[in-house]
């Protein structure tokens, strides 16, 4: 049975390992929401109490929209993981003529060889200058011409953002023709996602301005998180280091 104490004990062990400003946990159980509460601030200057209205940044939980979408369309036979990007986005190019060779699969799994996007690049384009319009992803891509790759398509392993908004384009352009009367970009709840059963992607499948402040929100992709002062002090708790090796 579901005890909402002992996972509230377990959230505050991890608040406190992680040194986490503020966070709002929900869980579901057959459809019904069985807990929700949020802990902490959205702000550390404001002092603003996380609520379960309290918006926060999606980051890189939106790639599991897009990898399903793209997933999807395959098993519909709209497009294949092992034809190149140019074959469904005949503008996307970079500054490497092996770009033309870069595939779905490998943009899917970090292996198209293209860099990420640089730290302050993205702080910028999540805070302050967010584009969600049905003309962004495709003006995005472009963008792209004058980049180079870091490694040769296929090569090997490296974590790329864009490569991700790029399939973002791509999946509005396989599902255009049957989105195109409404003015839907992938930036809209996507019909072909579902996350739940009978139920739209509950998330706008893109990037959302944090609540938190830049001063909350010093690293803002949760993949460049640093070690806490206490766990770099070795000053935790055995149920803490528990918490932290799981």
């Amino acid at each position: 049975m579901f005890n909402g104490k002992d996972l509230e004990d377990v959230l505050q062990t991890i608040i406190r390992r992680w040194e986490i400003p503020g966070l709002a946990v929900g869980m579901l159980a057959d459809g019904q929401i069985i807990y929700a509460k949020g802990f902490g601030v959205q702000s550390l200057e404001t002092q603003t109490p996380v609520t379960l209205d309290s918006v926060f940044c999606v980051q890189s939980v939106s790639k599991s929209c897009v990898g399903t979408a793209v997933m999807q369309l395959v098993e519909q036979g709209k497009i294949s993981l092992d034809a190149p990007l140019v074959q469904y986005l005949p503008y996307f190019q970079m500054d490497d003529e092996r770009s033309s060779q870069i595939t779905i699969r490998q943009a899917l799994s970090h292996t198209s060889g293209r860099p990420d996007i640089p730290e302050t690049d993205y702080v910028d384009w999540v805070t302050q200058h967010t584009e969600t319009d049905a003309g962004a992803a495709e003006r995005f891509v472009r963008s792209l011409s004058a980049k180079k790759l870091i490694a040769a398509p296929g090569e090997r392993f490296s974590y790329s953002n864009i490569a991700y908004s790029v399939l973002g384009d791509l999946i509005a352009k396989v599902t255009l023709p049957s989105r195109k009367s409404s003015g839907a970009s992938w930036g809209s709840p996507n019909p072909v996602v579902v996350l739940l059963p009978q139920r739209a992607c509950p998330a706008r499948c893109r990037i959302l301005r944090a609540a938190l402040t830049s001063r909350s929100m010093d690293k803002p992709h949760g993949h460049s998180i640093q070690r806490s002062s206490r766990e770099r002090s070795g000053n935790t708790t055995p149920q803490e280091q528990q918490v932290l090796d799981v």
